[in-house]
């Protein structure tokens, strides 16, 4: 399984939607099922999660020469769809584990809760660790490194 920003940003926030201001311009936000559910301490299971600061999703970073030979693989196998040839070199590679990467690293998405205590940018930020945040006002984006 393929885990890119967009879709943890919709099992934490919903689908994006986008419409049309009144006096033009597009104006986004989040669509129905905006919100992870998890099980809590107590058995229980909602969507609303206002202590989560942020999740992290672990993640191997491949060497290129790994990439091309999985690429490589995956056209020999008779995929020709470019999208299908990416997808299933992630599944070879992810079938190497460990084994085959560089390195392990966290894609880390802060959450937008107004009452949990955020992660430290220090904390979780090796050179290949990514971090998304709120970038301004309503927007949400990948974040700059740890400040200086």
């Amino acid at each position: 399984m393929i885990v890119d920003c967009d879709n943890v940003h919709r099992c934490l926030y919903g689908d994006l939607q986008a419409s049309f201001a009144p006096g033009g311009g597009l104006v986004f936000g989040t669509g129905r099922s905006g919100r992870l559910h998890g099980t809590e301490p107590d058995g229980s299971m909602h969507g609303n999660h206002p202590y989560l600061g942020a999740v992290a999703v672990l993640r191997f970073v491949y060497p290129q020469d790994a990439w091309a030979a999985a690429m490589r693989q995956s056209q020999e196998a008779g995929n020709d769809n470019p999208l299908t040839i990416v997808r299933e070199a992630q599944q070879l590679l992810g079938q190497q584990g460990e084994a085959a990467a560089e390195a392990v690293c966290l894609d880390v998405y802060g959450t937008v809760s107004e009452t949990a205590v955020p992660l430290p940018r220090e904390i979780f930020a090796s050179p290949h660790d990514t971090r998304w945040g709120v970038t301004s006002q309503g927007q949400y984006g990948q974040l700059a490194g740890p400040p200086g």
